[in-house]
């Protein structure tokens, strides 16, 4: 069928894990691919620190928009709207705030084990 779009509305809510990466890979793949628009509705912020984009909708309204580094350092209103950043983006912040040179925008395990990890 070719769509320009899929929308995909809590569509790894009920899996486990597994099934989590699957479905997930399954849609980025194809939208890398076949250049079609992916739209993820998810609770989820680890899937959503994979966006693009981010929009946050509180009680029917956008009260967020950004790249989800833009988004996911933003710790104190995320709390506010009862939303937790995905756990690296936690643990960069904590880990910054102690003194290590982790900049702001780090979202990702792997942004993090690059900024941390001595070379080689």
């Amino acid at each position: 069928m070719r769509p320009r779009c899929l929308v995909l509305d809590e569509a790894t809510s009920m899996l486990d894990p597994e099934g989590q990466r699957e479905v997930l890979g399954t849609a980025l793949r194809l939208s890398r691919q076949e250049g079609l628009a992916l739209v993820l509705i998810t609770h989820w912020m680890e899937e959503a620190a994979q966006a693009d984009r981010v929009l946050v909708l509180a009680e029917g309204r956008i009260v967020l928009q950004g790249s989800p580094a833009e988004i996911f350092s933003r710790g104190s209103t995320l709390a506010r709207l009862h939303l937790e950043p995905p756990e690296a983006a936690t643990l960069a912040l904590e880990l910054a705030a102690a003194g290590l040179a982790v900049p702001p925008g780090v979202i990702t395990i792997d942004q993090l084990v690059e900024i941390l990890a001595p070379p080689p």
